[in-house]
């Protein structure tokens, strides 16, 4: 979710990204990070795997730039897909009867109103 509201911000001050859906063979988990139409990855939330096994110990807990080692271990089964679009105030792209959806545009809309 951090990722897709990041990507919506972005978005608003005109820079485009995508969503990167990695999946991890050692153990099937999967991470999320952005991606510019430059190849500068985003990555919020990478250090959420410090110290779990296999994992590397000193993970960034914010990367802007080249892909890190971490997003190596994310590269099986990679989707990539465009973040939903929460445009202000017509919301066309989103489908209302996707609780993880409304629940993504009133998340943004706290975050806004409360921080920005």
């Amino acid at each position: 979710m951090g990722s897709e509201l990041l990507a919506q911000y972005l978005f608003e001050n005109n820079i485009e990204t995508e969503m990167i859906n990695g999946t991890s063979k050692m153990d099937n988990s999967h991470h999320v990070w952005l991606c510019t139409k430059d190849e500068i990855t985003i990555d919020i939330t990478a250090d959420q795997f410090n110290g779990q096994e296999g994992m590397p110990s000193n993970i960034e807990p914010i990367i802007v730039g080249n892909e890190a080692p971490i997003h190596k271990i994310f590269s099986y089964e990679r989707i990539i897909e465009k973040p939903i679009c929460l445009m202000h105030p017509i919301y066309q792209d989103v489908d209302w009867t996707n609780v993880r959806e409304c629940k993504l545009c009133e998340a943004y809309h706290i975050l806004l109103d409360k921080y920005l």
